[in-house]
């Protein structure tokens, strides 16, 4: 078994490291420099956003909010590809250990949300959102379509225009 293992951070070289347990780490201010080697580097504590960890990252006066998960992909599996997002294989948003992330498509990842039954409080199946496009193109409008399964005129039309449900295939 690998013990944990340590990498710089992309644009944060010298200033935080990211580990394949889903750690991280800054190296204190010196001042003429960030120091690794006389100063103890310091375990960056965690906020939330949503139910993801996060730090803010500092370079030049300016910090930046980022999940932890998706900065341990970044340097263990590889930069993002387009059209990606990182997964959490088993469920828990709290586990970045490197052998609990991937990279999956949106599709994907909404479908493995699913079969593990990670969505509480979902109303819609790929199925009935299937419908109400169709029922948009039938000519009816979003209030109906909308009290018919139970969501917003807003939910409505954003399915309508494929703004949410976007991967989901609607050629006959």
């Amino acid at each position: 078994m690998v013990g944990e293992l340590w990498k710089q951070i992309t644009g944060y070289e010298g200033k935080y490291e990211v580990s394949n347990l889903g750690r991280i780490r800054s190296f204190r201010y010196a001042g003429k420099g960030w120091d690794k080697f006389k100063n103890t580097p310091i375990i960056l504590s965690f906020g939330f956003t949503g139910n993801y960890r996060m730090v803010c990252l500092c370079c030049r006066n300016v910090c930046k909010p980022f999940t932890v998960h998706k900065l341990v992909a970044q340097e263990f599996i590889g930069k993002r590809p387009v059209g990606m997002e990182v997964n959490h294989k088993d469920g828990n948003k709290l586990n970045n250990h490197i052998d609990n992330l991937e990279y999956v498509t949106r599709k994907e990842n909404v479908l493995h949300a699913l079969k593990n039954g990670l969505c509480s409080g979902i109303k819609l199946t790929e199925g009935k959102v299937l419908k109400i496009i169709q029922m948009g193109a039938m000519g009816f409008t979003e209030p109906q379509i909308g009290k018919k399964f139970g969501i917003s005129r807003s939910n409505v039309g954003s399915i309508i225009r494929r703004e949410t449900w976007k991967y989901l295939d609607t050629t006959p």
